[in-house]
C-alpha cells in the first residue's frame, strides 16, 4: 500500500455538490465493476468499495474518492481531472494513459506511484508576476 499524505499546498475544491447518487450500501458493494466509454463527473464514491474495478475511458472529472479503496483498479484512459483522492487506498493499480490534474490528496510518494502505473500530471500554463507565460505541473 502506498501511505497518504495531502500536501498543504493544493487548492481547495468544493466537493460538497459532488452527487450523492450512490447509498453507502452501494458505495460498499461496487467491488469488481466494469465500465467503459461514460462519464461519471462529480459523483461521490467517498468511502467505496471499488477493488478490483476496471474502467476504460471513463471520465471522473470532480469525483469525490475520499477513503475509497482502491486497490487493484484499473483505470486505462480515463479522466480524473480535479478528483479528491484524499485518504484513497491504492496498490496494484494500473493508470495506463490516463490524466490527473487538480487532483486532491495524494503525496508526493503516491503521485509518483500513480506516474509509474501509467498516469500522468499535465502541465498547465500560468501566469508569472511579471506577465511571462510559464508551464507548471498542477496536482
Amino acid at each position: 500500500m502506498i501511505p497518504n499524505r495531502a500536501t498543504s499546498t493544493q487548492r481547495q475544491i468544493d466537493y460538497s455538490s459532488a452527487e450523492q447518487i450512490l447509498t453507502e450500501v452501494e458505495k460498499r458493494s461496487l467491488r469488481g465493476t466494469t465500465l467503459s466509454k461514460t462519464a461519471l463527473t462529480r459523483v461521490d464514491f467517498s468511502r467505496a468499495d471499488l477493488r478490483g474495478s476496471k474502467f476504460e475511458r471513463v471520465d471522473f472529472s470532480g469525483c469525490d474518492f475520499r477513503d475509497a479503496n482502491l486497490v487493484g483498479v484499473w483505470f486505462v484512459q480515463c479522466r480524473l481531472v480535479g478528483a479528491d483522492l484524499t485518504g484513497a487506498r491504492l496498490g496494484l493499480n494500473t493508470f495506463f494513459n490516463s490524466t490527473l490534474a487538480k487532483v486532491r490528496g495524494l503525496s508526493r510518494k503516491q503521485r509518483n506511484y500513480v506516474v509509474a502505473c501509467g498516469g500522468t500530471f499535465p502541465a498547465v500554463k500560468t501566469r508569472t508576476p511579471d506577465g511571462k507565460s510559464t508551464k507548471r505541473r498542477v496536482f
